[in-house]
């Protein structure tokens, strides 16, 4: 097999052939930018060295932002639970701040998370308010009716 063209790699036991002296630039040239100064002296290395370099991949810089919670369980049970309305509001925002997530926004992800809790939050009080005042004004009507016909209970 010929490899005409291409050199061969040097032989165990051969150093491979020296590499090439260049000639002094002309004076008046100065220093080349970019380039170290010539060496004085310059003699051929002769012994059997490998080097090799390699280019370190640089790394960009990344802003690691945490997933905000989307509330998505708790908004549904206020909406079954406690006060409907604004239950609803509050699913509708905990998928809003889902799809922000799966679309990359993690601004408008965070936005949506703090609506769909305020309005989650909201609902629970409401609807405890809600259940506190009915179980009042129920055991109210009970004891008036109860005194109106007995006169005790």
């Amino acid at each position: 097999m010929d490899n005409k063209g291409y050199p061969q790699p040097p032989q165990a036991g051969y150093p491979g052939p020296p590499p090439p002296v260049y000639p002094q630039p002309p004076p008046g040239y100065g220093q080349q930018y970019g380039y170290p100064p010539p060496q004085q002296n310059f003699s051929a290395m002769s012994s059997n060295q490998t080097v090799v370099v390699t280019n370190q991949p640089t790394g960009g810089t990344f802003a690691v932002v945490a997933r905000p919670p989307d509330y998505m369980v708790p908004s549904v049970l206020a909406c079954l639970f406690c006060f409907w309305p604004t239950g609803l509001f509050a699913i509708y925002f905990a998928l809003q701040a889902n799809t922000a997530v799966a679309r990359g926004d993690m601004g408008n992800a965070s936005r949506y998370s703090a609506l769909a809790r305020n309005l989650m939050i909201s609902s629970i009080v409401v609807g405890v308010a809600w259940i506190t005042l009915v179980i009042v004004l129920e055991v109210a009507v009970v004891a008036r009716t109860c005194a109106n016909i007995n006169g005790y209970c």
